[in-house]
């Protein structure tokens, strides 16, 4: 039986392959209007991909048996002049399409220079604005004002260069954020004072190595707001949680401050999940490790810290499911008892052949996870696409995400991840066994299950990261 379905499989996706084969030679046949007629029987996408390939944007009005709307007509007109860079097809468009059609030209060219072409002037500072490059452009040159602001916003070096932001009634606060920018940039922090910016000073402080507390005295009784935080804050607080994150050390907040407000709210700022655990306030304890969890660390183990058991189980559900951290301690033991299973006990056992291979996948797949953070670490340092990256992550046990409601209930991930081997092993040896009262190759019977898993996993995790935007 299993053999029939692996031939039933084995066919589908060899017609897949011709069909696709099939398609992809006949559009590269269609070279005249002549082969649309022939092969597609004269349909609307057969002329509008001779048009683009030919750059001939009267086969966007070919008469066909389709209602095609002027919408789609238009649109074959502004893909044949992008894809050609062909900005005299747009001449046969008006108003606001005719521009549409422009943008995409200049797109492709990024050529500021041709945003002049445009009728509105909104649509050319707009033009103009997407296509420029700061630290190849000069700021000066911006027709927009608002848009002139932020280029200097962008690219300035010095103060005297963010002088240059002035004229609107907003550009006071644009001018301060220059100004703060420079003094990040050089360490400043007479900069950030002056222009009362909180972010100004924890990106000092970040970008120290081993901060030490006494740099935060200069702080002491000054209070700063951002103007995406409106809430004034003591900024010596501020400083202090930074510099306890910096250096992951959440007890500089209970050796420095005397009041439980201050100590949790400069315990927040550390953003560690040792430092929620040390706050007795337990419900910012909560909103902490879930803020950790959920943001910083992306740990469904650190999710146990929350008191409150919904709140728990909703911070496991909530985020990747798939994650692959674990307890290596825990690993390597598994792998142990993996391997004296296999090796002492069943290896020497025919009728134990189903298991025995299942076992031997799922170890490989265990030494390849022990590996993989050095492969990680080596693609790096290689052009390799993130989908690459994202394929050479995935677990034939990943089709285990159909269960991702179970992970809300499992305390450590490492036993979550236990369990999906546990079951898809059991599935292996499931398979095997059939394989082996049929007389197939059991090996190869699992082999090839494993890979069906793998491949299955694939396309749920591109899916679900489709799904999520991502």
């Amino acid at each position: 039986m299993l053999k029939h379905i692996n031939k039933a499989l084995l066919i589908f996706l060899m017609f897949l392959l011709v069909i696709n084969t099939v398609s992809a030679q006949q559009h590269s046949k269609v070279n005249s209007v002549q082969d649309c007629l022939d092969l597609y029987e004269g349909s609307f996408s057969c002329f509008r991909i001779l048009a683009e390939k030919t750059n001939n944007i009267s086969l966007c009005d070919y008469p066909v048996k389709e209602s095609i709307s002027v919408e789609e007509k238009n649109q074959c007109i502004r893909n044949v002049a992008a894809k050609n860079k062909n900005i005299d097809a747009c001449d046969t468009l008006t108003g606001k399409e005719k521009d549409r059609c422009i943008s995409g030209v200049i797109w492709e060219l990024q050529d500021e220079s041709l945003c002049s072409l445009l009728s509105e002037e909104s649509a050319r500072s707009g033009c103009q604005w997407n296509i420029i490059e700061f630290k190849d452009y000069e700021c000066s040159d911006l027709w927009d004002n608002v848009k002139r602001d932020f280029c200097y916003m962008g690219s300035c070096q010095t103060l005297e260069c963010c002088d240059n932001i002035k004229g609107l009634p907003e550009s006071s606060a644009r001018k301060n954020n220059c100004i703060s920018k420079i003094g990040v940039q050089s360490g400043d922090f007479d900069l950030c004072i002056q222009t009362k910016k909180r972010k100004c000073i924890l990106d000092i402080i970040d970008n120290m190595e081993a901060p030490s507390p006494e740099v935060c005295e200069q702080f002491k009784g000054i209070t700063l707001s951002d103007e995406y935080d409106p809430r004034t804050v003591s900024a010596y607080l501020d400083c202090i949680g930074t510099v306890a994150k910096v250096n992951e050390n959440p007890e500089l907040c209970i050796d420095t401050f005397d009041i439980e407000k201050d100590v949790t709210n400069c315990l927040s700022r550390v953003k560690h999940i040792e430092a929620c655990k040390l706050m007795t306030d337990i419900p910012e304890r909560n909103k902490c490790a879930n803020y950790v969890a959920s943001f910083v660390s992306h740990n469904p183990d650190d999710c146990n810290v929350i008191t409150d058991a919904s709140k728990r189980i909703s911070c496991r559900g909530t985020l990747n499911v798939l994650s692959h951290l674990s307890n290596p301690i825990i690993d390597v033991l598994i792998m142990l008892i993996i391997a004296g299973l296999y090796f002492v006990v069943l290896r020497h056992k025919e009728k134990y052949l189903p298991l025995t291979v299942a076992l031997a996948v799922v170890f490989v797949q265990r030494i390849f996870l022990l590996i993989l953070p050095l492969i990680n670490i080596l693609m790096e340092a290689q052009p390799i696409t993130q989908l690459l990256g994202l394929v050479i992550n995935i677990r034939f046990t990943d089709w285990f995400i159909w269960f991702a409601r179970l992970r809300g209930y499992i305390a450590y991930n490492w036993l979550y991840l236990l369990i999906a081997d546990i079951l898809t092993l059991a599935v292996l040896v499931l398979i095997g066994y059939i394989a082996q009262r049929k007389g197939i190759s059991v090996i190869k019977t699992i082999v090839i299950s494993a890979i069906i898993l793998w491949i299955l996993a694939t396309l749920m995790i591109i899916g679900l990261g489709a799904m999520l935007g991502t």
